[in-house]
């Protein structure tokens, strides 16, 4: 599950005694492994918290399969053990403040490419860049107002399109001459 690179740089030195270290752990899933190496990779000392931060939310999805399985058991009147916030894992995992992961997750998600590679670079702060992004709009809700706005609907008058405005059913018309256009 982990050394590749030195055991490909033991083989190509034609080392003969290559040093192990057996790890045993009770791996259920793909997801488990995966945890596991990314908490490991927090061996190296020269992390920034941006790069902690970074690393933590590669378990992100696997967290998440976490808190909706204990949803789905709580949903079904079963005991849920431990309780799981993604955030929290996530902060618990980078060794920093829960709010910290929510700042850099809405600069993920509200953040410009520019604002965004300026944090992954080490330019700017968390903090900086979350400030940067307050009152934005999420890229999701984005989506969903472009997709409203492109609705068309046919009508057969203008006198139609007046009442259907004035009942806020449409928001506004736009009057064709040519109905193949």
């Amino acid at each position: 599950i982990e050394g590749h690179t030195r055991l490909k740089a033991c083989i190509e030195l034609n080392k003969k005694n290559i040093p192990v270290k057996e790890i045993k752990e009770d791996f259920k899933n793909f997801d488990d492994i995966k945890l596991w190496m990314v908490k490991h990779q927090f061996q190296r000392r020269n992390l920034s918290s941006i790069e902690k931060i970074q690393l933590a939310f590669l378990s992100k999805e696997a967290i998440e399969k976490m808190a909706k399985n204990n949803l789905s058991k709580a949903g079904k009147g079963l005991d849920v053990i431990n309780a799981v916030d993604t955030n929290v894992e996530i902060a618990k995992i980078a060794g920093v403040g829960r709010t910290t992961v929510i700042r850099y997750s809405s600069v993920l998600d509200k953040g410009s490419k520019a604002i965004i590679d300026k944090l992954n670079k080490g330019k700017i702060s968390i903090s900086s860049a979350y400030d940067s992004t307050k009152g934005l709009i999420s890229k999701k809700d984005k989506e969903v107002k472009i997709k409203k706005t492109v609705e068309c609907n046919f009508i057969n008058s203008i006198e139609e399109g007046n009442e259907k405005m004035l009942a806020g059913i449409i928001d506004g018309y736009i009057v064709i001459n040519d109905v193949s256009k």
